[in-house]
């Protein structure tokens, strides 16, 4: 199991219970005080302990979160306290703004079990941005992705709510006629902000995307990238190209002041997919922030 796969295991829920332990005296809880706070009891106790039992309410929907919440080790449970988990990077944790990269690293920790979604955000992020699927009904007839993305109805929407939770996408349109775009942009804002602070510094593009690849690895020649290269269930990225989406996070990154994108004739050149255009790129340059 996994947040990918447990449907009630959202964002909103994991966030919750997360909250709650943090707020708690010494940081520490029990799961009873945890349900208490979270699914409260109604006017009329009787009515609601029954609803409890049905599926689809009260505690019925909190606890699937709690146990994902314990397998992606954000917290712990031993002896009915329950605490901050061990393996929770103490520095993000430390500010809010930080914590979809939190969640990140706990998500592509394999004792965690949360590969499936990795895998499943690689293979989007790896999608050309003006003909990805948008919509579960355009992924239904991928028979082959469906199956070596383990995805279902509950898997993909679940897979939409943490890609836009940790900085991998934006829903587009109303309510009831959206679309998901993938776009890698807030990730890299807070991956940058924290890994690079805020002194300028110089980079060529090769080796700016190696250190992306390495600090995430669902975008280009990252691990979970390699691994569904391995598994042909993507095709090997050319040498040298960028992705749609990442290209144009890149893009967005340059016109908003976070970065600045430069080609020299005589250095070696990374290659954009800026829609029907294509941009060299040999050097980029890491502003310090917007």
């Amino acid at each position: 199991m996994s947040v990918y796969s447990v449907a009630t295991a959202s964002p909103s829920r994991v966030l919750g219970v997360l909250r709650f332990v943090l707020a708690s005296h010494g940081q520490c809880t029990t799961r009873a005080s945890i349900e208490a706070m979270m699914t409260p009891a109604g006017w009329d106790t009787e009515r609601t302990e029954a609803a409890d039992l049905e599926s689809g309410t009260g505690r019925s929907l909190l606890q699937p979160a709690f146990k994902e919440s314990v397998r992606l080790g954000l917290i712990e449970e031993k002896e009915k306290l329950v605490r901050l988990g061990e393996r929770v990077n103490r520095k993000l944790i430390s500010e809010s703004r930080l914590w979809p990269l939190m969640f990140f690293e706990l998500i592509m920790d394999p004792v965690n079990e949360n590969q499936d979604l990795c895998r499943a955000l690689s293979w989007f992020l790896a999608q050309d941005v003006r003909s990805v699927p948008p919509t579960w009904g355009a992924m239904q007839s991928k028979n082959e992705i469906l199956s070596a993305l383990s995805m279902n109805n509950a898997s993909f929407g679940q897979m939409q709510h943490w890609a836009a939770y940790l900085g991998f996408g934006w829903r587009c349109g109303r309510e009831k006629r959206s679309v998901f775009v993938f776009d890698p942009t807030a990730h890299l804002k807070l991956r940058l902000s924290y890994e690079l602070s805020s002194k300028r510094a110089d980079f060529t593009a090769v080796d700016f995307l190696k250190r992306l690849a390495n600090w995430c690895p669902v975008l280009d020649h990252g691990a979970n990238r390699r691994e569904l290269e391995s598994e042909h269930v993507l095709e090997l990225l050319i040498q040298g190209n960028v992705t749609s989406p990442l290209s144009q996070a890149l893009l967005r990154l340059q016109e908003e002041g976070w970065i600045e994108m430069s080609h020299a004739s005589d250095a070696k050149a990374v290659l954009l997919n800026a829609g029907d255009e294509r941009e060299r790129v040999s050097q980029i340059t890491w502003k310090g922030g917007a």
